[in-house]
C-alpha cells in the first residue's frame, strides 16, 4: 500500500504502530514547524559517517539492547544509540544494492 501525507499530524507516545504515517512514534532531535513538516534541531551534532549511500536500514530491540543497523556499499554496520561513544561496529560484507533488514526470531536477516 502506497499513501501520501498532506502533513504531520503530531507524535504518538503510545508506541503503537499504526497505518497512519501522519504520526511519529518518537521526534528526537526534530522539531515540527508550523507547516506541520519536521525540521533536524539546530544544536544536532553527525555522530556516524557511514563510507556511501544507505542501501538498508534498521532500528529495534535486538537480544535485549538497542540496535541500529545499516547496509553502505555491501557492507553491513552497526550501532548502538543508546552509548555516546559514536563507535560503529563493522560486522561484513552483505553485497551490494537496496536490501532489506529485519529481525525474526532474535535474528537480524538481509533480503
Amino acid at each position: 500500500m502506497i499513501t501520501t501525507q498532506k502533513g504531520f499530524r503530531g507524535i504518538d507516545h503510545r508506541k503503537t504502530l499504526s497505518s497512519d504515517l501522519s504520526t511519529a512514534l518518537n521526534t528526537v532531535n526534530f522539531r515540527i514547524t508550523d507547516s506541520g513538516s519536521l525540521e533536524k534541531r539546530p544544536a544536532v551534532i553527525e555522530k556516524y559517517r557511514l563510507p556511501g549511500n544507505i542501501d538498508g536500514l534498521w532500528s529495534g530491540m535486538f537480544q535485549g539492547r538497542e540496535l541500529v543497523a545499516a547496509v553502505s556499499l555491501g557492507r553491513l554496520f552497526t550501532v548502538d544509540p543508546t552509548l555516546d561513544s559514536g563507535e560503529m561496529n563493522y560486522i561484513g560484507n552483505v553485497g551490494g544494492g537496496k536490501c532489506q533488514i529485519f529481525e525474526f526470531n532474535n535474528a537480524l536477516y538481509i533480503k
